[in-house]
């Protein structure tokens, strides 16, 4: 990831990610894609996160203020909220909602569970989760 495919993210999503984000998204994530946890956990690239993003909002009622960091390949959504400086990250789960399937929108703030305290920590869940050493 790139300066440049950041300000094309927000460009094509019509919005600002936090600062924080943009440095850890740019920064080294060997961890991560040596193992390929990114495949369904992190999204690392730009066309994943904006179709993701884009999709959520267009169809299933993503507020403006959510952005989706990543998913578990199970329905449920990792998340940061775009105005929320202190940097949580949070876990969107679908059974405390309607099911992705069956419904045209989600009610993103009731499936909200802040489960990390900022990205690095939950990089490290995953790599913790997945065993790789």
């Amino acid at each position: 990831m790139t300066e440049a495919d950041l300000i094309e993210i927000e460009k094509r999503l019509d919005l600002k990610l936090p600062d924080y984000y943009k440095k850890f998204i740019i920064s080294p994530l060997n961890e991560i894609i040596s193992c390929n946890l990114h495949v369904e956990h992190l999204l690392i690239e730009k066309e994943q996160l904006v179709e993701i993003n884009l999709l959520l909002k267009q169809n299933k009622g993503l507020s403006d203020h959510h952005f989706i960091v990543g998913h578990d390949g199970n329905g449920n959504y990792y998340q940061i909220e775009l105005n929320d400086e202190n940097e949580t990250v949070y876990f969107a789960d679908h059974e405390e909602v309607i099911t992705f399937e069956d419904t045209d929108e989600i009610d993103w703030e009731a499936s909200l569970d802040p489960c990390w305290n900022n990205l690095t920590e939950f990089k490290d869940w995953l790599i913790e989760f997945h065993g790789v050493q």
